[in-house]
């Protein structure tokens, strides 16, 4: 009877998630002390980084001359985040708001949005039967 092994491999059974960004004031003091000559095992030693990460962040920069975030591609939303947190604990609060006074809450302070923007916002946060 053959012998049958089985194994995972460590690279598959990885369940990596999005890392948070880094900040540009981080990335600043990596290449300011790259500049003064220290190489890569001592800038992730003294980060706490990856030497992967490091060696990423010197490379944009000697590709770009910068270490700043470009601006994400993309139509802005009608509806600001804090305006549609807001949108959400109005609703909450009292259930019986209409998206028309939704509507006009939001003209209020400059955002002209149709109703359907307005519903389809709120059903992203579970929230039914808002109205006309």
């Amino acid at each position: 009877m053959p012998v049958i092994i089985l194994f995972d491999s460590p690279l598959k059974s990885c369940n990596m998630g999005a890392s948070k960004q880094l900040s540009d004031d981080l990335k600043t003091k990596i290449i300011h002390h790259y500049g003064l000559g220290e190489g890569y095992k001592k800038l992730f030693k003294r980060f706490q980084l990856s030497v992967s990460t490091v060696r990423n962040i010197v490379r944009k920069w000697k590709a770009t001359g910068t270490v700043l975030v470009k601006p994400r591609s993309g139509r802005p939303r009608k509806i600001p985040n804090n305006k549609g947190r807001r949108m959400v604990r109005m609703v909450k609060n009292n259930p019986q708001t209409t998206s028309k006074d939704l509507q006009g809450y939001l003209a209020a302070d400059g955002v002209a949005v149709h109703r359907s923007t307005i519903q389809r916002n709120l059903h992203k946060e579970r929230l039914y039967g808002r109205v006309m």
